[in-house]
């Protein structure tokens, strides 16, 4: 089954049973990874809770932290998520036992009192670290009657705003521009970390599952490879213990086990439509394809849609972002096929696929352009949504978030226009870079290794920057003058 269709399942599965918790288990985080960006894509209803529970890493990190403990909040609460996505890896990995995570963690709220020497040591044996100013998750700072914490759990920072003891008020804030964006009547700080002996918080024998209160369904993707990672993981910590999904299921009896694209002995269940590979996709290997044969490629599979289109099938067409939602519209199905036959939708898919009992054809970017090299990076579950994460003034890690347009900063060079990653060849050798416009149309190419040297532009207005000129002496000026006030 197609990696988008296991997720257009899953999805369906919830649909035929609502109040049920589907527990989606893989075998490693990069196919995790994968499946949460593909159902989050293919889901449209926002009453729809997914949750993402990525393995912890061996270093503490407020990210991956905030992640899974925003899943076990939500389970210990009334707002328990409908679907959670996990590995095999992350749900052999102890937690916090239920209770235990109730009880340490800290919440403020408006009209109540704190002493803030308390709260200051509360929190910092919760592994949260002080500093002049909150930028990043896990961090606290203290300003005067202010206490900003940004707990990993959340998407912005808390600031709250004391009159002595009380608590006169809780407020999200921007760390950019370090203004409120809306009031809270409380705030919920949960630990990071379970090194300190002052809190009882720490990994036990408890596991995700214990988490889960009611019955639930638990979906294995490909079980076999699920074992043999488990099995590996085991050896890597040294636990040596022999798993069995079987044997698993056996010690969880509120949970029914769903199998997808399982060992060749097993059958797909009767019950599941048929999921179907697109034909005449476009691959990308290592050694590129020529690229008549990706053009041949490419026109077979319009050729099929055009006869799913005599067939009455609903064609839904994702493509990763909107300029090139633009682009394969305009120059390439369009000009071939009805416009009101094709549904444009923006959103990453890993493939598409095709439902001929449901009418259904499912077409992704990767389809007509083979899946392109993507540079590492670590997963934004909230990749498509307006957080703090993407906020303006930090230096550039993620390329793939930017679009042809943003404005960028250069520590030497001053404000430019990113135009994308091209390929040049220095000293006889090809390298990716970013290209940047400044003033006059002059280029400047940016080595993947000197990212550092860029951030994004912070104004009132992109378009009412103005470029800088290479060399030019304005920058300069422009630095010196900042500095200025900063000292005034």
């Amino acid at each position: 089954m197609p990696n988008a269709a296991q997720a257009f399942t899953l999805l369906a599965l919830h649909k035929a049973s609502p109040q049920n918790i589907i527990l989606w288990v893989h075998d490693t985080s990069a196919t995790l990874e994968q499946a949460h960006c593909n159902i989050t894509t293919l889901s449209y209803d926002p009453s729809i809770s997914i949750a993402y529970f990525p393995p912890a890493e061996t270093d503490s990190d407020p990210e991956t932290a905030g992640h899974r403990l925003q899943v076990l909040q939500k389970l210990n609460s009334k707002t328990q998520p409908a679907i959670i996505i996990t590995c095999i890896q992350a749900l052999l990995q102890d937690v916090p036992a239920p209770d235990s995570l109730l009880k340490d963690t800290i919440t403020f709220e408006v009209d109540s009192d704190i002493d803030l020497d308390t709260a200051t040591a509360k929190l910092q044996q919760r592994g949260y670290s002080f500093v002049p100013e909150v930028q990043n998750k896990g961090e606290a700072a203290i300003k005067g009657g202010l206490l900003d914490i940004w707990p990993p759990t959340d998407l912005w920072p808390t600031r709250i705003e004391l009159f002595g003891p009380a608590v006169e008020s809780i407020r999200l804030f921007d760390p950019a521009t370090q203004r409120s964006i809306e009031k809270c009547p409380a705030v919920q700080v949960p630990p990071i970390t379970y090194t300190s002996d002052q809190i009882d918080c720490k990994p036990s024998h408890s596991s995700l599952t214990d988490y889960i209160k009611d019955c639930y369904t638990t979906v294995w993707n490909q079980p076999g490879s699920i074992t043999t990672h488990a099995q590996t993981y085991s050896n890597l910590t040294k636990d040596n213990s022999e798993f069995e999904i079987s044997d698993f299921i056996s010690k969880k009896p509120r949970s029914v086990s769903i199998f997808i694209n399982p060992d060749h002995h097993l059958k797909q269940p009767e019950i599941l439509p048929a999921l179907i590979p697109l034909k005449h996709t476009v691959e990308i290997h290592r050694a590129s394809p020529a690229a008549d044969r990706t053009e041949e490629s490419r026109q077979k599979l319009i050729s099929d849609l055009k006869i799913s289109i005599t067939k009455h099938h609903h064609i839904a067409l994702f493509c990763n972002t909107k300029g090139s939602l633009a682009h394969i519209t305009d120059n390439l199905l369009y000009p071939q096929l009805k416009k009101k036959s094709i549904h444009p939708h923006t959103g990453m898919l890993s493939d598409g696929f095709n439902c001929p009992d449901l009418r259904l054809t499912i077409v992704a970017e990767s389809s007509l352009y083979g899946r392109r090299k993507t540079i590492n990076r670590r997963y934004d579950p909230y990749a498509n949504s307006k957080h703090a994460a993407k906020q303006g003034g930090r230096r550039i890690s993620d390329f793939t978030d930017m679009e042809s347009g943003d404005m960028v900063v250069h520590i030497e060079h001053g404000i430019g226009r990113y135009i994308g990653i091209q390929k040049i060849t220095f000293n006889n050798k090809e390298q990716e870079v970013l290209a940047i416009q400044y003033a006059d149309d002059a280029k400047l190419y940016v080595p993947m290794s000197h990212a550092h040297l860029l951030s994004r532009y912070v104004g009132l207005s992109s378009r009412k920057a103005h470029l800088h000129k290479l060399g030019g002496k304005r920058w300069s000026r422009d630095k010196t003058e900042a500095q200025k006030a900063v000292m005034d």
